[in-house]
């Protein structure tokens, strides 16, 4: 057999060895940082997830030369579980959440890019609409336009004020004052499509910013839809079941949450009925709350507390809510937003501690 050139820390009495046989580097850094190694191994089993700068480490006893967050456990098998049941899932999700924020965030940056220079372009042409008055101007002075003449200065019946109008001598003086025309009707028809194209920009980055709110309100199932959404994950051959979060309230009324846009689409436009109520936060990201029930004054406080906790707001907001009936998915725009009709409102603030106390809650 090989033979090790490893030392068995039991057998030594004096060490001053870099390895020691069956010592990960883990522990042999706590031996250094005790500089006592049969205190170290010597100790009573003491089994401690510790949660150190983004990182997870276990052990059978603590690690004094790590700093962080320390749990405890009365057995080996119980700190096993805990680590590779939950801990490893956050640890998945955090990663997951990070390259999802990667991603959200390099497409804000170029759409924020992209709406710059879009704007840009339509104050240009907006500018480019006062050639419809110089080409007037220059229509009722053209008999003092000469061959090859680079500019004129002329009354500008417009301003009350002198104009000099610039002109191009390789055309002729009438084409002149078509080439201002016709600059005016692009600069009318560049609007036009500007208008459109920023609106759609601002859309896109608003669905981006609705995704990043997603991300912090979702647990790991959440997280997996988003990220299928966006194309960062693959979906899965057998599409897996849409799961929602629901609470009931304390006359036996349900209310669902949707904390992506999957689950606000499937939520609002097949799990809800016509006459089901809509409740959702006004001027932020937010999720889709639905209600089913007899809806009184302390549902509908209740439902929009809901929509407000599961939202982007910090304080207390304004809550819209109306039957699902009158609510209709925006055609052609990203994500899972909505117009509705025949809405109310009223104010709520995210409290958590309030839905715990008037509801079960239910997946």
């Amino acid at each position: 057999f090989l033979e090790s050139n490893k030392v068995n820390p039991y057998t030594i009495i004096d060490y001053q060895f870099q390895e020691l046989e069956g010592v990960s580097k883990l522990l042999l850094e706590e031996i250094n940082y005790v500089s006592n190694l049969k205190k170290v191994i010597n100790q009573e089993k003491n089994p401690t997830i510790i949660e150190s700068n983004d990182k997870v480490y276990f052990y059978v006893f603590d690690l004094k030369h790590l700093e962080g967050k320390r749990t405890h456990f009365a057995s080996i098998s119980e700190m096993l579980e805990e680590y590779f049941t939950n801990k490893l899932n956050e640890i998945s999700q955090n990663n997951e959440q990070k390259r999802l924020y990667q991603f959200i965030n390099k497409e804000i940056s170029k759409l924020s890019q992209k709406l710059a220079k879009q704007e840009i372009e339509l104050q240009e042409a907006k500018e480019n609409l006062k050639l419809q008055e110089v080409a007037n101007v220059l229509v009722a002075n053209i008999h003092l336009v000469k061959p090859r003449q680079e500019e004129i200065t002329v009354f500008n019946f417009y301003t009350n004020e002198n104009i000099t109008i610039k002109l191009r001598t390789d055309i002729s003086p009438t084409e002149n004052i078509n080439y201002y025309f016709n600059k005016y009707k692009k600069a009318k028809r560049t609007i036009t499509q500007l208008q459109e194209t920023i609106q759609n920009t601002k859309a896109d980055i608003s669905y981006y910013e609705t995704l990043k709110n997603q991300a912090e309100l979702s647990n790991n199932n959440d997280l997996k839809e988003i990220l299928m959404e966006v194309g960062i994950k693959k979906a899965p051959p057998r599409k897996p079941k849409i799961q929602l979060l629901s609470f009931i309230d304390r006359n036996n009324n349900t209310i669902w949450v949707g904390k992506n846009n999957i689950q606000n689409e499937y939520l609002t436009f097949s799990v809800a009925n016509k006459n089901d109520y809509f409740f959702h936060v006004v001027g932020y990201p937010g999720s889709h709350v639905i209600f089913r029930g007899d809806l009184n004054d302390e549902a509908i406080k209740l439902a929009a507390t809901i929509a407000a906790t599961y939202s982007k707001a910090k304080a207390t907001v304004t809550v819209h809510y109306t039957q699902v009936k009158w609510v209709k998915k925006v055609k052609g725009q990203k994500g899972s937003f909505v117009t509705y009709t025949h809405e109310k409102s009223t104010f709520a603030q995210p409290d958590l501690d309030y839905i715990k106390q008037n509801t079960n809650l239910h997946i």
